[in-house]
């Protein structure tokens, strides 16, 4: 839906943060773009975060500074990159689009219990880290039923405010909204901040749902006298009535808070009131009697309903301190390292496993290879005593090779058995030199053929190896 008064450029979609702020112009893109002062900033804080981050999430052009055409030109001149424009309505039908409400609040008794509730101790450090002694105030800002704000250029209204209307106007009233004193126009730049809102929540008030701001006033304007707020909104409305209802389609942004004295304003809603301030709280403890103590269940209550995180409220030392937390995270430990424990095993077991496997693998691959290189022994070797022709000229030796062969040749992988083979040749050649002297004379009757067995000198039969008789590796005659 587009803004009245303002052209919007939508940089990021806004469900990616979980607040936001808004700035007149500031530094874009780590300084590398700088935005005018008549160019406002909406800076979102990324959901998940940390909570310094920022990032600019959309640019909102005033119609009193700038055309339709003008801002598109300076976001395309300036390379900037969006997702959606919309420019400011000129719709005749809802009087131009939203107009500013200012609904006034007073007095109501509160008890600061409930403050510090809607307020998370994070922020609550945060403030007395500059202010040791701040001043909180809570206001109702808005209440099911009827109100007569005061719209600008209109004048008076009549608005009857539904429950959904009632709950978009906290959503919409975000954490750091500006706190002014007293009114003026709201688009006015000079307009200088007196505090800003820092809690917010929904309360049942006599039956009937309100909207409450927490208000953290500045130092230097503590002492102002303040009892009345006013909400600065953006509501759709007709034109042709100052009498209407207000749903949750209807409101479309919180502005800012106007705060003032009963003196000189009356309410917008008949029941909305300044509920309570607070000031100086964790400072001391109070007298018996200076406030009513929370029971155990109220503070759960207060914590669930803030929506605080144990984090929110004690640091990770404290936490850690309280036994039971302590034997929690050591029971979680403890199941932690023993899953560990038995994960590492596990896996110690599966390697173990796939090792012997592996090693069965190869032992199996090794006699596979080892049956396929027997197989083709007897040809290769065939093949290696076709290519040596002088090993054929000396029959002893050929008869030597080829009995060794039969006996004890053990081929070790089918892809290198010719290599195996010729040096199994190569080995028995040089034994049987070793035994009987030069190959290729055995048959020619030459020296270095095997020797015939002789007596020994006392008449008995050699039974040495060099005896073919007694050595089945040399030929027989």
């Amino acid at each position: 839906m587009p803004y009245a008064n303002e052209h919007a450029a939508r940089l990021q979609d806004p469900s990616k943060f979980d607040s936001f702020g808004r700035t007149h112009g500031g530094n874009l893109y780590g300084g590398n773009l700088k935005a005018p002062s008549t160019i406002d900033v909406i800076w979102g804080h990324p959901k998940g975060g940390p909570e310094e981050a920022a990032v600019p999430q959309a640019l909102r052009f005033p119609i009193e500074h700038w055309t339709e055409e003008e801002a598109r030109k300076w976001l395309k001149d300036h390379n900037v990159k969006y997702a959606v424009f919309e420019p400011a309505s000129k719709s005749k039908e809802r009087a131009e689009g939203m107009n500013s409400v200012k609904i006034l609040a007073r007095v109501l008794a509160m008890a600061e219990s409930e403050i510090l509730g809607m307020v998370s101790p994070r922020a609550i450090r945060d403030i007395k880290r500059e202010d040791p002694s701040p001043r909180l105030m809570a206001f109702v800002v808005g209440q099911e039923g009827e109100a007569r704000p005061t719209m600008l250029g209109i004048g008076t209204t009549v608005q009857r405010w539904f429950t959904s209307a009632i709950e978009r106007l906290t959503d919409r009233l975000m954490l750091g909204t500006p706190a002014y004193y007293e009114h003026t126009h709201p688009q006015e730049r000079n307009r200088q901040p007196i505090g800003e809102i820092v809690g917010k929540a929904l309360r049942h008030i006599k039956g009937t749902l309100s909207s409450i701001a927490v208000t953290y006033i500045f130092p230097m304007f503590r002492d102002l006298p303040l009892d009345i707020a006013s909400v600065e909104a953006s509501i759709l409305m007709p034109t042709d009535t100052r009498e209407f209802d207000v749903t949750d389609l209807d409101v479309k942004e919180v502005t800012g808070v106007a705060l003032g004295h009963s003196s000189t304003n009356n309410p917008a809603f008949p029941g909305a009131t300044l509920l309570a301030q607070l000031q100086a709280f964790a400072e001391k403890i109070p007298e018996q009697g200076d406030q009513t103590n929370m029971t155990l269940d109220e503070i759960k209550k207060a914590i669930q309903e803030g929506k605080h995180k144990p984090s929110d409220i004690f640091s990770p030392k404290e936490l850690t301190s309280d036994p039971v937390i302590a034997d929690y995270v050591d029971e979680k430990t403890t199941n932690l390292k023993g899953y560990q424990v038995r994960k590492l095993q596990e896996v110690d077991q599966k390697v173990e496993t796939l090792e012997k496997e592996k090693k069965e693998l190869m032992t199996k691959v090794e006699a596979h290879e080892k049956t396929i290189a027997k197989g083709r022994a007897k040809e290769t070797f065939d093949k290696v005593i076709v290519e040596r022709p002088k090993l054929k000229e000396d029959g002893r030796l050929l008869k030597f090779v080829q009995k060794a062969f039969e006996k004890s040749f053990d081929p070790k992988k089918e892809a290198e058995l010719k290599k195996e083979i010729d040096e199994f040749v190569d080995s028995q050649v040089k034994e049987y030199q070793e035994l009987f002297g030069e190959p290729g004379a055995g048959d020619k009757g030459k020296s270095g053929g095997a020797p015939k067995a002789e007596p020994n000198a006392g008449g008995e039969q050699d039974d040495s190896l060099l005896n073919p008789k007694n050595n089945d590796l040399i030929p027989q005659d």
